[in-house]
């Protein structure tokens, strides 16, 4: 099949480095893949990298290609005008409700009652999208994530790391205030973020913007990463980490619980306890001495998450669609 894959943009969140393995995955099962994207980014030499045909909006038209997908609900409009036949389009959706109460905006302003096919990495989000998408065929695609082989670790300083872009659904703040209530904790790596202005700790590093390979090598030297956030609708950062066998201490929502019942290892914690967060911030440092949890971590999350249960789950997608 012609596949094409239309992005909304090419930087280093989640949702387009989850259509990188996505186009890899569609070429290993012998598709022919082509990228289009609203916005460029730094990810875009990956894409040409890993063999991707570029679209070419001069020539190419929605006849050129047997399916389209829509990598998250910003995507599904122009997909929909594009190809002008919805029973061509599958949307990825990498959001959930969050998304659309934080911007202010209807799912109704994405047409996504239009669209036929859509996949989603957790089942929470075929719940919450089921009222707006109620005729569309819906299932389960999780990620896949991929550690490279050229992976630098570093143990000398012990430390934490909490990921992503200073904002509210991440909730850092909540994470520092829980940190002012303990006698001590190591140094907290906020990776990908940019010091806020009001915070002031020797033990707080921020690391700015950084390419998946760095912010994969700052997590695989790391005792733990943490996260408190409020919204995720799968945590690759997570992954990552319990792939390079680091524990995880995540949030008490949906998609951590979701994580958990496939990856019984990993602590959960309720972000508006101090008493939640103190003991399990213990269970977080004990777990990273117990080389017999972490390697349970590391090969549950191969299995969920690598590119054989991956590639088998696209294959099932890509003939359910051509079935329908």
């Amino acid at each position: 099949m012609n596949i094409l894959l239309v992005s909304h943009q090419l930087d280093y969140t989640g949702a387009p480095i989850a259509l990188l393995e996505l186009a890899k995955s569609l070429m290993r099962l012998g598709h022919q893949v082509f990228l289009s994207s609203l916005k460029t980014g730094p990810l875009f030499p990956e894409f040409i990298k890993s063999g991707v045909n570029l679209f070419d909006h001069q020539k190419n038209t929605a006849d050129d290609y047997d399916l389209i997908i829509a990598n998250t609900v910003i995507s599904v409009p122009p997909s929909l005008s594009f190809s002008k036949s919805s029973k061509k389009v599958l949307a990825w959706i990498h959001e959930s409700e969050y998304f659309f109460n934080t911007i202010g905006k209807s799912p109704d302003n994405f047409r996504l009652d239009e669209v036929n096919f859509v996949a989603f990495p957790s089942q929470f989000q075929i719940v919450e999208f089921t009222k707006w998408m109620p005729s569309a065929l819906k299932v389960q695609l999780k990620n896949c994530v991929q550690i490279p082989r050229d992976i630098a670790i570093n143990n000398k300083v012990p430390y934490l790391v909490c990921s992503g872009e200073w904002e509210t659904r991440k909730a850092q703040d909540q994470l520092v205030r829980h940190l002012g209530n303990l006698e001590d904790f190591p140094e907290i790596h906020f990776v990908g973020a940019i010091k806020p202005l009001h915070l002031s700790s020797e033990k707080f590093v921020f690391t700015g913007h950084l390419t998946p390979l760095e912010a994969k090598n700052r997590i695989a030297s790391s005792r733990g990463v943490i996260s408190c956030a409020a919204s995720e609708t799968q945590n690759l950062v997570a992954i990552e980490a319990m792939q390079l066998g680091v524990p995880v201490m995540l949030s008490d929502i949906p998609a951590h619980r979701e994580l958990k019942k496939l990856i019984p290892d990993i602590v959960l914690f309720d972000s508006s306890s101090t008493e939640s967060f103190k003991s399990n911030f213990k269970s977080l440092l004990n777990q990273w001495n117990d080389s017999a949890a972490r390697m349970r971590l590391k090969e549950a999350a191969i299995h969920w998450f690598g590119i054989v249960e991956f590639d088998k789950n696209v294959s099932n997608l890509i003939n359910l669609i051509n079935e329908s």
